[in-house]
């Protein structure tokens, strides 16, 4: 006759661990999951410094009314880096950086850009998205 004791102990030792079909299985859901998740995140970055481009848009407009009311005129027409450093000796303007690129904003940024033009009756600031296909905002 066989113990009961016996029938026990060799069951716990058939009942350990996982199968090589239920690790599979579990790696093949987290993968899928990953999968669908990755994409979101990276749309969720991209709208995140979409919008820190259009803070600087306005800090921007914000110390070209700044430099209008101290000069009576606004920078003529000239690249970004250019009208960056005139508003910030004017002491209008702090440290402005590409979210997208993570240094200064320049004329050929790849992501991001901002256009100033001077206008007859005024000035004209584009804030561009990714990749410079989507205007963000125009002042």
């Amino acid at each position: 006759m066989i113990s009961m004791n016996k029938l026990t102990q060799d069951n716990c030792y058939n009942l350990k661990g996982f199968t090589l079909i239920e690790l599979v299985l579990t790696l093949t859901i987290i993968g899928i999951l990953t999968a669908m998740a990755t994409p979101k995140f990276s749309l969720i970055r991209i709208k995140a410094k979409e919008a820190n481009v259009r803070t600087a848009a306005t800090a921007i407009q914000l110390a070209l009314e700044s430099h209008y009311l101290t000069h009576r005129d606004y920078p003529q027409t000239q690249p970004i880096e250019a009208l960056l450093a005139t508003l910030q000796s004017d002491g209008a303007l702090g440290n402005t950086q590409n979210p997208f690129t993570q240094t200064s904003y320049t004329t050929s940024d790849p992501s991001g850009q901002l256009v100033y033009t001077r206008t007859d009756t005024g000035y004209t600031l584009t804030a561009y998205g990714h990749n410079n296909a989507d205007i963000l905002l125009t002042y």
